[in-house]
């Protein structure tokens, strides 16, 4: 399990195999509980790509870093963020695939 603090709070980082759909109906990839809550938690799936692991882990710390910004902030800011990461500068996570036992669930 994976621990990391964002903006002063702790969060507990999972990488989980399904998450219920948004209100809208939508797909979701990743969530992020308040900070204003105990046991905060990030969720991110398994098994995404470097891409979308990448947008969904960035767009997620940044609701942990800043609640207040609204969703389309953060979704602009989050894809800036994973094209200069993932496409410009080629980083990629050490564990192709996912298969790292602290990831299983």
């Amino acid at each position: 399990m994976l621990k990391r603090k964002f903006h002063g709070h702790l969060y507990e980082v999972r990488f989980v195999k399904s998450i219920r759909s948004g209100r809208d109906g939508k797909k979701v990839y990743g969530d992020c509980s308040p900070p204003t809550v105990p046991n905060r938690r990030i969720r991110l799936l398994k098994n995404l790509s470097d891409r979308e692991l990448g947008y969904n882990a960035i767009h997620e710390a940044l609701h942990a870093c800043g609640w207040w910004a609204d969703e389309s902030w953060v979704e602009e800011t989050a894809s800036d963020l994973a094209q200069f990461l993932l496409e410009d500068l080629g980083f990629r996570r050490h564990c192709p695939g996912c298969q790292c036992p602290e990831h299983e669930l």
